[in-house]
């Protein structure tokens, strides 16, 4: 999409009530704190009769049998007339939307990660993507015998967004209006701090789809939805641990038969065992040979993003490398999660474009050629030659361990002249993430200077961050952290986390090159404290 087709989001707030009887209270609660949290912004509440606007879908308006198609559409009509954010009634807002406005085309949400939702839309006017909506549907005419979630639903914009380019819409993260899944709306209710609102789903068809067909079958398939959902805490952390545990076993017999590396030139393809594909370079002294020995690197921290990463999620890779923990990101966010790595070395980024370009991952991964620091302006980044991984800015080379690495191991050091910014600036404030990784080779403690307004909102669950040799200045970088409300976490051979009192107790303890600052408010520590 051109800037020129981009537009500017409205101060309007649409719901749409198509009932005969109008809202019901649970409606009419949330409308009211909309209002009164937006009382300079221009809300309205359209009704089946209520808009004005002659469109191209007027006739599947008036033949739409039933109110769920018939609002799904006059939603679509608004918006491309007026612009601005619709809100389904149900919708309890806790905040302004005010840095939505921010956003200069068609967004979306996931409410579970694997298909968008269109209870909560954000659209410039005339947007081209409602306009591709409005193709899809007189193209082919929805089965109105069909239930309205494949038709004019959910169901329809997965097959419009499937036909775009990634940069023709936004895609925010699952915690805007979803912060829990639907099974656990009245019983595990942890709404994140970031948070918009919560959707309270009091007219969701999930409900009723459960308990409307009859037989063996349907019951058998209901406690299945149910363990699933309502366990899933206990489920998944058993399964990718078998996962893992199988796939080392299959590694090692693949290793006996069948190399995991193959060399064009100059670049080395690595296998690893996590299923992902990695792009290196062919003399690369510090990650390639890891890699064959053991098919991945640092792998507490792998198992920890397999275990807390779900579909729709999104994740910040600062210092990410060639894409190792990016591109497995990328993989467990799925296609409604995104995944933004940060990498300034021009050699690195070279190579971590071409990593994603090899999985397919192209329009998950947004790449920023960057570093983060305390602030915005240039810096020199040191590298050395076959390590490129290595690379750190020079102000923070004396507590770097690649500066003590041998010149006749990794090469000569050249120094290349890159970009600074600082996170608050460089990720938009309406954006937060379940996981965010720091490793910058002794830079984190600029880092996390920079990223005062990101802490102060809590906006992740985790930050992973690697504790290296000089640990003192990044000790009291990390007990500011915690005064923002994260506690200090180790990493646990399968991917959990053991919570520490105190941050240096947390690397006194620490197996590996990382800890974890976790929100002190996510649902899993909300258990572990009772």
């Amino acid at each position: 999409m051109s800037p020129s087709l981009r537009g500017r989001v409205p101060a309007i707030l649409h719901f749409v009530i198509v009932r005969d009887a109008g809202p019901n209270p649970l409606e009419e609660r949330c409308i009211a704190r909309a209002k009164t949290l937006h009382p300079d912004w221009d809300v309205r509440v359209w009704t089946q009769d209520s808009p004005p606007f002659a469109s191209r879908i007027d006739r599947l308006v008036a033949r739409a049998p039933k109110g769920a198609e018939k609002s799904d559409l006059i939603r679509l009509v608004v918006l491309y007339e007026l612009g601005g954010i619709y809100l389904d009634g149900d919708i309890y807002l806790h905040k302004r939307l005010d840095p939505l406005l921010e956003i200069d085309r068609f967004a979306i949400a996931s409410e579970d990660g694997f298909a968008p939702s269109n209870g909560f839309l954000v659209a410039p006017p005339r947007s081209p993507v409602i306009d591709r909506v409005f193709d899809e549907l007189l193209a082919r005419e929805p089965d109105w015998a069909d239930m309205a979630h494949r038709t004019t639903g959910p169901g329809l914009f997965d097959r419009v967004l499937r036909q775009l380019d990634a940069e023709d819409y936004l895609l925010l993260p699952r915690e805007f209006v979803y912060p829990y899944v639907l099974a656990h709306r009245k019983r595990d209710r942890h709404p994140r701090p970031c948070s918009f609102g919560e959707h309270l789903c009091q007219q969701s068809w999930v409900k009723r789809v459960l308990w409307r067909k009859k037989g063996y079958r349907s019951i058998v398939g209901t406690f299945v939805y149910r363990l699933l959902f309502r366990y899933r805490w206990y489920v998944r952390p058993i399964l990718s641990a078998i996962s893992c545990a199988s796939k080392v076993k299959v590694r090692r017999k693949l290793s006996e038969i069948m190399p995991n590396i193959g060399y064009a030139h100059e670049t080395a393809t690595v296998y690893a065992i996590t299923g992902d594909v990695l792009v290196l370079p062919g003399d690369d002294n510090n990650q390639l040979h890891e890699l064959y020995r053991s098919g991945t690197r640092e792998p507490r921290t792998v198992n920890f993003l397999f275990r807390h990463l779900r579909p729709g999620d999104f994740f910040l890779d600062i210092g990410a490398n060639v894409g190792l923990f990016s591109i497995l990101a990328a993989r467990l966010c799925g296609r409604y999660g995104r995944v933004f790595s940060v990498e300034p070395n021009p050699r690195a980024l070279a190579y971590l474009r071409r990593g994603i370009g090899a999985n397919d991952i192209g329009g998950r991964v947004i790449v920023i050629p960057k570093a983060l620091s305390s602030r915005a302006g240039s810096d020199v980044l040191v590298v050395p030659e076959y390590a490129s991984g290595c690379a750190r800015i020079a102000s923070g080379a004396e507590h770097a361990p690649a500066a003590r690495y041998d010149r006749g191991e990794y090469g000569e050091h050249y120094t290349v002249n890159v970009a600074t910014d600082t996170l608050d600036a460089c990720i938009p404030r309406y954006l937060f993430f379940r996981a965010v990784k720091i490793d910058v080779e002794g830079h984190e403690e600029d880092v996390l200077a920079g990223a005062r307004e990101f802490l102060r909102e809590r906006r992740t669950d985790f930050i992973v961050i690697e504790i290296g040799t000089e640990r003192a200045s990044l000790i009291d970088a990390l007990e500011q952290v915690a005064a923002y409300g994260y506690e200090p976490c180790v990493i646990d051979l399968f991917g959990g986390l053991q919570p520490c009192r105190t941050v240096e107790e947390a690397i006194r303890k620490h197996r590996g090159p990382n800890i974890v600052m976790r929100r002190r408010d996510t649902p899993m520590a909300a258990r572990q404290a009772t």
